[in-house]
């Protein structure tokens, strides 16, 4: 697998930081989008032969060893050679044996902690990635995971695709005969899912958010605020022979996502893994963190599959009070409720992607995570 590592705040791989992975979803999408674009020390700007680099004021490298991640094998820069991987757990068993070789290769950050982070269909590869590796008892004595996150997860599809024409509707985005549409595909989503008819539900999940999307006067579906889709400044870079001899790539095509990668995907999309965040929740505190605008993995979705979570605690998280969640600052970021080892955190102003469109408040969340302030208190 082809990553990029960043020591912690630009010093050495040796200082004394936690380490943070990041995962993006698709499946298929690069975590290069995060390196370069939201979340990584530098950020890429321009075009053609007229590229700039500008510091990353909310970078998560001021917090900690960043490390992303190219995966499933196809994606991004790393390289297939015949190995075609096309469910969650197959990728889980690849994230094992590539973790167990990075640590031989930095033995430095074994003892330093373990952060796991994603989103979109890292909601599916964060908690199965983390729950296999707390099951590796060869791993979890010599890494402490200390705790994970997804932001606008894709995770438990029975739930999710049923809210896309109440969304649509109350949003404005659709009017009652769009809804009523939608609504009617939603039932069939569930049929197929119930039967294990995977092909065709993740056919009519698609399908739904293609029609949400053109009713809505042909938005993105990363964010209902905005039209014109995102290509970044940071593709042509990747593909340019300069940036490849950089990054020690040989000469190849960048693609930010897959086809072939979200094809083999195509039956692992809708089967659900909620049932894993449970298991989790019984060992380390876990983050939710959701973008208000976005209606691909839209905010009622989300809350559906976290209320109805199989976890002892799950009447408590419903009944705790949501609070307004401030940066330090003062401004208010959002919406938070938590108990015990869950929180969910509602950002106002963002799509699908939070990092991107309120790059301050993901980094005070991940601040606040990584050194167990409240989100709740004191508001």
């Amino acid at each position: 697998m082809y990553y990029n590592l960043y020591a912690f705040n630009e010093t050495n791989i040796s200082a004394n930081a936690p380490l943070v992975i990041w995962l993006e979803g698709g499946p298929g999408c690069s975590s290069m989008w995060d390196s370069f674009e939201a979340l990584g020390p530098v950020q890429v700007l321009g075009s053609e032969n007229n590229f700039t680099f500008v510091r990353n004021n909310y970078t998560w490298n001021k917090l900690a060893h960043l490390l992303f991640i190219d995966q499933p094998a196809g994606t991004g820069f790393s390289v297939q050679n015949g190995l075609n991987v096309s469910t969650t757990w197959q990728a889980a068993e690849m994230f094992n044996i590539f973790l167990a070789r990075f640590y031989q290769l930095f033995p430095m950050l074994q003892n330093k902690g373990l952060y796991i982070f994603g989103e979109s269909y890292g909601g599916k590869y964060v908690p199965v990635f983390t729950y296999t590796l707390l099951q590796n008892k060869t791993f979890s004595n010599q890494v402490k995971i200390l705790g994970a996150g997804v932001g606008n997860p894709w995770s438990d599809p029975i739930a999710q695709a049923r809210t896309y024409s109440t969304f649509g509707y109350v949003t404005g985005l659709i009017d009652q005969r769009g809804r009523d549409i939608l609504n009617s595909n939603e039932t069939t989503i569930f049929e197929k899912i119930a039967n294990q008819e995977w092909w065709q539900a993740t056919y009519l999940a698609d399908q739904i958010i293609h029609d949400l999307t053109d009713m809505a006067g042909d938005i993105t579906m990363y964010d209902y605020r905005e039209y014109d889709p995102y290509y970044g400044e940071y593709i042509d870079w990747l593909n340019t022979p300069e940036a490849q001899s950089f990054l020690g790539i040989p000469p190849t095509e960048y693609d930010d996502c897959n086809s072939d990668v979200s094809d083999d995907f195509y039956g692992d999309n809708c089967q659900s893994v909620a049932w894993v965040f449970p298991e989790l929740l019984k060992q380390i505190p876990f983050i939710f963190y959701q973008g208000q605008d976005d209606p691909l993995c839209d905010y009622e979705g989300v809350m559906n599959f976290i209320n109805e979570l199989n976890w002892p605690k799950i009447k408590e998280f419903r009944k705790s009070k949501r609070v307004p969640w401030k940066l330090t600052n003062g401004t208010i970021a959002g919406l938070a409720k938590s108990y015990s080892n869950l929180t969910m955190l509602l950002i106002f102003k963002a799509g699908h992607m939070v990092p991107w469109n309120q790059p301050r408040s993901a980094y005070e969340m991940l601040y606040n995570f990584m050194n167990n302030i409240s989100f709740v208190s004191n508001q």
